[in-house]
């Protein structure tokens, strides 16, 4: 009876000091979210603000006392309304998401306008993707805070292949590439063509190419070299795609989305974010399509890249840095928030760590169930970094007026990009 009687205060003793411990956790928890409080402001486009307001949602369930104002800002409107705000003192968003390409720029044109999140990036880098902490960062201070990456790959339509009589594994260059349109147009008698180019907006191609030859406008130390012995193959074999019919021109995404639907191209060699676009603009056409690596230059040469990620910036007008932080930090790193932002965004994290989920490695349906994320996330981890620089958007303006000359007027290449090169 005496030891029944034991067992049973110990039961008890221990049961409340775990109620205390709990209660004490609770507290701590409690007290430390409700020490967090106030408005921020976030500017971001349609896509990304719709990201953010589902990682918002989670973020307030921890910080009540916070208010989060989204603002839908194209990212074509940034430049000018970060100008206004900074030239008026006023009117600035606390945090806001910018494409990579254009940290560096807007750093340049104001010098004092972005705080330095040196203190939130430097403990994680290791953590995020080395190609996304070289792009954030300038002369060792980071001032963006990685947020997703586009890794480039090769989306095709595997029953126009079939029908052509070509065998994706059998593309291993650009040259094969080539070779497979050439084959892919004629077998459809012209209706089919390889892939679609907006040449008179975009440049996407020849950076994704630029950055597969471990290149861009500039090199590592941020000097032109755009008529580099790389730049010129990259814009050759283009060029090459134009002069043999392989190029459906399209003008901006609508049309894009058009010509996937009416069977007018058969690849896509574009970033993943793809993917997102293929599954809902075009969803009659589940299961005919595949996944591959891009071709190389050469035979077992590089067939990686990535371009066109975003990251956050936080303003130095910010008159709540510490919130602003706290949630750039928490939509970047939360790994239930990553989760649900890749699910219904397709949106692949910078943030390492969530490449060991489990949601990477399941088929998705759409591919006809091909594990198409494993790719993406191998493509992602292997690609190297773009140095930008302040001159990337003037440039970049120069280099599509340029390939659209090389295209539509039939310019010598060599002299195009030599002057470009002066320029």
């Amino acid at each position: 009876m005496k030891v029944k009687k034991l067992i049973y205060i110990i039961i008890v003793t221990i049961t409340i000091l775990a109620m205390i411990a709990c209660d004490k956790k609770y507290n701590v928890t409690k007290s430390k979210n409700e020490d967090l409080s106030g408005k921020i402001i976030v500017w971001s486009n349609k896509d990304n603000l719709s990201y953010l307001k589902l990682t918002g949602e989670s973020f307030k369930k921890l910080y009540p006392k916070v208010e989060i104002e989204y603002v839908n800002v194209d990212k074509d409107k940034l430049l000018d309304k970060m100008t206004s705000g900074f030239t008026a003192s006023s009117g600035l968003p606390d945090l806001f998401s910018i494409k990579d390409d254009s940290i560096n720029m807007y750093v340049n044109e104001f010098p004092e306008g972005f705080l330095d999140v040196s203190s939130t990036v430097s403990p994680l880098k290791s953590k995020f993707l080395n190609s996304k902490i070289l792009q954030c960062s300038i002369e060792g201070k980071f001032f963006a805070i990685p947020w997703d990456t586009n890794p480039t790959a090769v989306f095709y339509r595997k029953d126009i292949f079939t029908k052509a009589n070509v065998f994706p594994e059998d593309i291993k260059t650009w040259k094969d590439y080539i070779e497979a349109g050439k084959t892919i147009v004629t077998n459809t008698a012209g209706v089919t063509k390889m892939l679609p180019l907006d040449e008179k907006k975009e440049d996407i191609l020849f950076r994704e190419m630029l950055n597969q030859l471990n290149t861009g406008y500039f090199d590592e130390d941020g000097k032109n070299v755009l008529n580099s012995e790389n730049s010129i193959k990259a814009m050759e074999m283009i060029s090459k795609m134009n002069e043999e019919g392989l190029i459906y021109k399209v003008d901006g995404l609508p049309a894009i989305k058009a010509a996937i639907n009416n069977g007018a191209v058969a690849t896509l060699p574009y970033g993943s974010l793809l993917a997102r676009v293929l599954t809902e603009s075009a969803a009659g056409q589940a299961g005919k399509w595949g996944v591959m690596k891009l071709p190389a230059f050469e035979p077992g040469g590089n067939n990686v890249a990535a371009v066109d990620g975003t990251s956050i910036m936080i303003t130095k007008t910010s008159k709540n840095t510490k919130v602003a932080l706290k949630f750039a930090e928490f939509a970047m790193t939360d790994s239930a928030s990553l989760e649900e932002g890749f699910n219904k965004y397709g949106t692949l994290p910078a943030y390492t760590p969530f490449y060991e989920s489990a949601i990477l490695d399941k088929g998705v349906p759409f591919f006809d169930n091909q594990k198409i994320w494993l790719l993406f996330k191998g493509i992602a981890k292997d690609s190297s970094t773009t140095n930008y620089t302040e001159n990337f958007s003037e440039t970049n303006v120069k280099v599509i007026k340029a390939q659209a000359d090389i295209f539509n007027n039939h310019v010598d290449i060599q002299s195009t990009m030599d002057a470009l090169q002066k320029d």
